[in-house]
């Protein structure tokens, strides 16, 4: 999946390569509280594919019944989205961070923790905020 940036449906895909993944774990005696999924933002895709995984995170933990992580930190599709080169992602990592959270994300991977545990505490308290939370 990686090595071919190639997808009918990017989330739908994703999903069911992770779900056989959790099916291999949990067939290695892995207790499933114990697994926690990631899409693989940034690795193996076009700017599209990441934001439709970034957007589909909810869809993606309700799917798959399990927490999800997300590493956007630094990445390329971020510097696509505004021009700056990798020391200058920051920002725009804590940014996605944030709407991460709001999505339903249960972790982020970043390289500066600081902003980002501000950014994902701002992005739980919008979703908590929601009338429904649909994630």
């Amino acid at each position: 999946m990686q090595n071919d940036p190639c997808f009918d449906d990017v989330l739908a895909e994703v999903a069911q390569e992770l779900g056989r993944s959790v099916d291999r774990a949990l067939e290695a005696g892995v207790p499933r509280d114990q697994i926690a999924v990631d899409p693989g933002i940034g690795f193996g895709k076009h700017l599209e594919h990441n934001l439709l995984l970034l957007a589909g995170v909810g869809r993606l933990r309700a799917g798959l019944g399990l927490p999800v992580l997300v590493g956007p930190s630094r990445k390329s599709f971020l510097g696509q989205l505004t021009g700056d080169p990798v020391e200058r992602r920051d920002e725009a990592s804590w940014a996605a961070c944030a709407v991460a959270a709001f999505l339903g994300a249960d972790a982020v991977r970043v390289h500066r923790v600081g902003g980002a545990v501000r950014a994902v505490t701002v992005g739980r308290a919008l979703r908590k905020a929601r009338p429904e939370d649909p994630a």
